[in-house]
């Protein structure tokens, strides 16, 4: 059960990420007993490409929306189109 993506202090406390970006992209992450969550949001008409200080790495991740695997690893960018957004969750069962 992914806990981090249960809503308010039920799904663990908002922690604002530090970014390249801060004028244009939102990013966050939470984080609930197993559980991690990593959001970036572009919240402007702007592609833009975003260098994260990420709070946690591994190999053991995936985009909520499309399930595809995702690695984090630092130094970590992420290109984002306009209103563009990331959810990346922490798989569970695969550490």
């Amino acid at each position: 059960e992914q806990q981090a993506l249960w809503n308010g202090l039920d799904g663990g406390e908002w922690k604002a990420i530090s970014h390249t970006q801060p004028e244009k992209v939102l990013c966050y992450a939470r984080e609930k007993t197993d559980s991690k969550v990593m959001v970036l949001l572009n919240l402007s008409a702007d592609s833009c490409s975003v260098d994260v200080d990420l709070p946690f790495t591994g190999d053991h991740f995936s985009n909520y929306i499309t399930g595809e695997p995702f690695s984090l690893t630092a130094p970590q960018t992420f290109n984002l189109k306009p209103w563009d957004y990331r959810i990346i969750i922490e798989n569970l069962y695969d550490k």
